[in-house]
């Protein structure tokens, strides 16, 4: 009977560290992905602002072509 309940025992620490190291594992991965988000969130608003410049440099170009072919202003 003691070899049984000293299995049993043996058992239940290895579930209860195989449990705390998977949740260890799980917060890292949830970290790692917040921080992921934050740098494609940070990349895309800096995308934002350059696609913005060029839309209106190539206003500012075609506006200036327009300008020079009609003789218009």
């Amino acid at each position: 009977k003691r070899g049984a309940t000293k299995g049993f025992a043996d058992e239940v620490r290895k579930y209860l560290s195989f449990k705390k190291e998977a949740k260890r594992e799980i917060l890292k991965a949830l970290k790692n992905l917040k921080h992921k988000e934050s740098i494609t969130l940070n990349e895309t608003c800096a995308m934002v602002g350059i696609l913005r410049e060029v839309q209106v440099i190539t206003f500012s170009v075609l506006e200036s072509l327009f300008s020079f072919n009609f003789g218009v202003q």
